[in-house]
């Protein structure tokens, strides 16, 4: 059932000023070209030189899919802007909702199965090509792909058992875009199991579980890192140890820095969820 604008008269916004409104655009245009241009990049290479194709630059590519599909979801909010207070199609806000949560979870899932390959690496490295191999490495980015739409197509289903009122007004706490298909006077309760299951369950199996284990696996990685190096600084390691340890922790605060920006741009997620809920 689809809740319809009609039942709450004066639930419009203002449009937003036209300086605003252009502003917006533009960030949204330069995100959604940077985002296409460097993904393609990391792909294209994967692709043209054999010599990348390897079980790390397979997640780190499957990671790429997911980030060109995420401007999708820029246009969808540049859409938004454009039409002011007129009433964007309530399908086109499922889609918005869709896509947003199914991405967002396979690029933290991304994340936490690129951290684990790196653990690997360091904690087994003479058996790493063995235990990481680009046939299961396509394997685990296919089941986080699976994962990612059925957190968002399925699970939300059960929400709906509560009416369509309690739906809405959840997804209107998610996703602006349904606001104006929400009354503002209408607010659904915490005490709904459904409501409160499927929080928990966003919350644990999207944001707590992948964000420990980034944390434990870099955790190990730098205490490695740092007892290698004290190991190779001594007088009789052998130039080829030195040399392969700087190569190694080169790459390894590389994907450090790259994972630790993609979770700092979660946080406004996990603010928002604390707000609203």
């Amino acid at each position: 059932m689809k809740p319809s604008n009609d039942s709450f008269p004066g639930r419009n916004d203002d449009d937003l000023p036209t300086e605003l409104r252009a502003i917006f655009i533009a960030i949204y245009a330069i995100l959604i070209i940077a985002t296409i241009f460097g993904n393609s990049l990391v792909i294209s290479a994967f692709y043209k030189f054999p010599s990348l194709q390897s079980a790390s630059n397979t997640i780190l590519v499957s990671l790429s899919v997911a980030d060109i599909f995420m401007t999708v979801d820029f246009v969808l909010h540049i859409a938004n802007v454009l039409i002011g207070n007129k009433l964007l199609p309530y399908e086109l806000c499922a889609l918005v909702f869709t896509i947003n949560l199914s991405l967002n979870s396979v690029i933290i899932l991304h994340l936490a199965l690129i951290s684990v390959e790196r653990f690997i690496a360091v904690k087994f490295a003479l058996r790493y090509h063995t235990i990481v191999t680009n046939r299961r490495a396509v394997i685990a980015s296919t089941v986080i792909w699976l994962w990612g739409i059925a957190v968002a197509l399925v699970t939300p289903e059960a929400i709906k058992l509560d009416g369509p009122m309690t739906f809405v007004a959840f997804l209107a706490s998610l996703t602006p875009c349904f606001n104006r298909y929400h009354n503002p006077a209408f607010k659904f309760s915490l005490q709904s199991a459904s409501v409160r299951g499927y929080l928990i369950f966003l919350v644990i199996s999207l944001l707590v579980v992948p964000i420990v284990i980034i944390l434990v696996s870099y955790s190990y990685i730098v205490t490695v890192a740092y007892k290698q190096r004290r190991q190779i600084l001594q007088p009789e390691a052998n130039m080829q140890r030195k040399l392969d340890m700087k190569l190694a922790m080169k790459g390894a605060r590389t994907v450090a820095i790259v994972v630790g920006i993609c979770l700092v741009s979660f946080l406004p997620l996990v603010v928002v969820l604390c707000l609203r809920f």
